[in-house]
């Protein structure tokens, strides 16, 4: 694989290299903060060699690369500097948006989600010697004593007491502005000269409380806004003369005195309501809350706006010294994506389904990557989608009763177990209902269908195309989820009407809200999906209407839906109509359009 190419065209897709924010990763995606997220041209990244998929969520573009992603990013760090400022837009080239409450929120999740994101990996690293050394006092007696433990614990604790400095870092990024002088202020909240202040103190006159900002996340984000609105203002005011002598020292004494007056502390209690509401919902609730959160999970990740919960969890690390919520459902939901696959894999006949199935679960439950079964298991068999919610929920109403409790911030893996102290009994308990119930569940509801007689499966004579127009490949489609057959077998189209048909007789069991995907079922088993055009799902159904409803009866040929084709075609998609069958994974097949009224099937 030649990453350096990779990487050129990904650069080159999502606006150039002047139009990247920020860039980090996950374990495996790609995420980029861009000034400006129009320029991204997806289709043609998701067509790169070695790209999976890709969405927008949590304020980042996000690049699914799997195995390829440390070698992306290896080569992506060592050919450009994002640090550069020179890169940075000024604040006239900033794209600006509608002001209304939707904007007004999604810029706030955007920017708490941003400023974190740079920030987990670094705390993961110091949460996994964590782990070490509790497994070390597990084991060894009094080697809390020994210099070696406590050099090592220094280390381990360093990312978590200096967490507003890194935030900073983060939110500074986020913000697109030089992160110097965010990081110097919250140098000033964490000073040992600071902490060490007793009793009433003024600034000009002011009073200053006295809070304790180590390991907080909210008090930094807050001081690094003021930064950036006060230096623009300053930078804005201040006669360019004398610019470079007076800008940035007024900048740091206002920032300064704004912040440590009013918005650590205002961020401070904030941080700490937030957690008491925490806590307030899990005294009286806690079995519902982590179920939920669990069971919602794989649909945020989908979504790419799971990130979303890392300040929260942060706050209650920091506040209560455990959490009760976040970090126990993160392990939860991704024990239940594991539990999905196994729950497929024991219905398979054929091994090498059965194998591909079996080390989806284990990359889950071991090491904790849950994109696989998300995306290649949980989208595509509701039975899947059905036990990983069901698991997740009572696994997660199973630690709530029980009071399970994650004491050290680590990578979710069921190898981690020990970070829930003396709550891990309940955790285990927990662990084990969520991975059974999702399997029990998933193999209860999927039946493996290509274990129907292929005489049955492959009958020509009322299987017909779903539109007309000129058949293609499905190798053809660009989109790697058709192309490289994740969804199954099948054959596309190049239509030339707009009229969407019946491709033989059976029972709509599925509609996307947004009408451009259909799911028909025969009734000796076989099952086909219909998918209109690419990336259509983002026009929220314009262009598309329906003329069935779930659970109706087709034969044949008929009309289950019109679409605007031209529409579709003027907006700048791709209007290739898909017409796969999951069943037909992995057989050898080859297809002839034998005349207007069916397809051949030839095995």
């Amino acid at each position: 694989m030649n990453y350096k190419e990779m990487v050129n065209q990904i650069i080159s897709n999502i606006g150039g290299a002047n139009n990247v924010s920020n860039v980090s990763h996950c374990m495996t995606r790609l995420r980029f903060v861009l000034k400006d997220e129009s320029k991204v041209d997806k289709k043609r990244i998701e067509e790169i060699n070695g790209v999976i998929g890709s969405t927008f969520g949590a304020g980042q573009y996000q690049i699914v690369l799997g195995k390829h992603l440390d070698g992306v990013f290896g080569e992506l760090m060592k050919n450009y500097d994002f640090g550069d400022e020179t890169q940075q837009t000024s604040p006239n080239e900033k794209i600006k948006k509608p002001l209304n409450l939707k904007t007004i929120g999604k810029s706030i999740v955007d920017y708490m989600s941003g400023s974190v994101s740079p920030v987990i990996t670094g705390l993961m690293a110091g949460g996994i010697l964590k782990l070490f050394l509790y497994f070390a006092t597990l084991l060894i007696s009094g080697v809390e004593e020994n210099s070696t433990y406590v050099l090592i614990s220094i280390i381990a604790n360093t990312p978590f007491y200096f967490m507003p400095i890194l935030v900073a870092y983060g939110a500074s990024r986020k913000l697109d502005c030089s992160p110097v002088l965010p990081m110097i202020l919250a140098c000033t909240l964490i000073d040992p000269s600071y902490i060490a202040l007793e009793g009433p103190q003024k600034l000009f006159g002011l009073d200053v409380p006295l809070l304790g900002y180590s390991t907080t996340v909210i008090p930094a984000m807050l001081s690094t806004l003021v930064v950036y609105n006060i230096e623009k203002f300053f930078n804005k005011v201040v006669p360019g003369i004398i610019k470079n002598v007076l800008a940035l020292p007024l900048t740091f004494l206002v920032s300064f005195i704004i912040t440590i007056v009013f918005l650590a502390p205002l961020g401070n209690y904030i941080g700490n309501y937030v957690v008491n509401g925490l806590v307030w919902l899990n005294s009286f609730a806690a079995p519902l809350s982590l179920g939920t959160l669990a069971a919602v999970l794989p649909f945020m990740i989908m979504a790419g706006v799971h990130t979303l919960v890392a300040p929260f969890m942060l706050e209650n690390f920091s506040s209560l010294g455990f959490d009760p919520l976040f970090r126990p459902a993160l392990l939860l939901q991704l024990l239940a994506v594991g539990g999905a696959a196994f729950g497929i894999a024991f219905r398979q006949r054929e091994k090498a389904k059965r194998v591909d199935m079996i080390s989806i679960g284990v990359s889950s439950v071991i090491a904790g990557i849950t994109e696989p079964g998300i995306f290649g298991i949980n989208m595509k068999y509701t039975s899947a989608m059905i036990g990983c919610s069901v698991g997740a929920f009572v696994g997660g109403i199973t630690g709530g009763l029980l009071g399970m409790k994650a004491f050290v911030m680590t990578k979710n893996t069921i190898l981690a177990l020990p970070v829930f102290q003396d709550t891990i009994i309940a955790a285990a308990i927990a662990c084990f209902v969520t991975i059974t119930v999702s399997c029990a569940v998933t193999y209860l509801f999927y039946k493996d269908k290509n274990s129907t007689d292929k005489k049955n499966i492959t009958n020509k004579k009322d299987i017909r195309p779903v539109v007309k127009g000129k058949k293609i490949a499905l190798e053809e489609v660009n989109d790697q989820v058709f192309s490289k057959k994740m969804m199954g077998e099948g054959l596309a189209f190049i239509p030339e009407s707009n009229q969407i048909y019946a491709p033989f007789d059976g029972t709509i069991i599925t509609i996307f809200p947004t009408n451009h995907a259909y799911g028909i079922l025969r009734d000796d088993g076989l099952e086909a999906i219909i998918h209109i055009g690419i990336d259509t799902a983002s026009t929220d159904g314009e262009g598309f209407i329906s003329l069935v409803k779930a659970n109706d009866k087709v034969k044949a040929g008929d009309s289950i839906a019109e679409v605007d084709f031209e529409f579709l075609r003027n907006k700048g998609y791709d209007v290739t109509t898909i017409l796969v069958f999951p069943e037909l994974m992995n057989h050898d097949i080859t297809w002839t359009l034998s005349n207007e009224k069916s397809i051949a099937i030839v095995e």
